[in-house]
């Protein structure tokens, strides 16, 4: 008579199957975000200079939708709909349940982001009528949404709280005209925006820097907390 070993399944197994439900469950809004993305670099690269202003729209609102979709769909939902409780019944400890979250919900909007910000660069190095001069701007501006997405996620996964995500994010949303003007009115950025070479001055390589290091320490500080708490539901 053969007998059958249940064999445990390995913790990378249990972050693809995660990652793969997560996913499976996503991708068809997130497929629709990028090609609102995608519409908009061929208006901002039109020669109209409304299109082009509206383009610079649709982009921006196609990034903070499709961050805002991976927070709620990744984080919120799951703790609204109860299915954490199933999720910790599996051999995995609640850090590690952080961590694979964040991973996918980081990994899945860095390559929407990269594809988009790749795409400005496209249009703007490909098209005479643009000035590669904006390319910092436009480059500190979309590193900003990348850091409200990070802070958003940051308090959707500790504070488990819609209410909180959504006034969280909604600072961030609003305060996004007044970043593009703060770093427009910097002279060294906002004056070399009629320049046909981009001008990576102190104060760009700054803001940038200064962007990466909020991410990190954004998504460090939340993977120290998560690993702190003793109460998961």
């Amino acid at each position: 008579m053969s007998t059958q070993i249940a064999t445990r399944p390995s913790r990378a197994s249990l972050f693809r199957q995660l990652a793969l439900k997560d996913w499976t469950l996503n991708q068809w809004p997130m497929l629709a975000y990028m090609l609102c993305g995608l519409v908009s670099l061929f208006l901002i690269a039109s020669q109209n200079r409304l299109a082009y202003h509206s383009g610079f729209v649709v982009l921006i609102s196609a990034i903070v939708v499709a961050g805002a979709h991976i927070v709620f769909a990744c984080v919120i939902n799951e703790s609204n709909n109860k299915t954490l409780p199933f999720v910790l019944s599996l051999p995995l400890t609640f850090l590690e349940y952080s961590v694979g979250k964040m991973l996918f919900a980081i990994g899945t909007f860095l390559v929407f982001w990269l594809v988009l910000v790749g795409g400005i660069f496209l249009v703007i190095l490909s098209q005479e009528h643009m000035l590669a001069g904006t390319l910092p701007f436009f480059l500190i501006v979309m590193g900003y949404l990348f850091v409200a997405f990070a802070l958003t996620l940051s308090v959707a996964m500790i504070a488990e709280s819609p209410a909180w995500t959504i006034v969280v994010m909604s600072i961030c949303n609003i305060s996004i005209s007044i970043v593009m003007i703060a770093v427009g009115s910097i002279p060294s950025i906002g004056g070399s925006m009629e320049q046909d070479t981009p001008n990576w001055n102190v104060a760009a390589i700054g803001l940038l820097s200064t962007e990466a290091l909020l991410i990190i320490a954004l998504l460090l500080g939340t993977l120290f907390i998560q690993s702190r708490k003793t109460e998961f539901l």
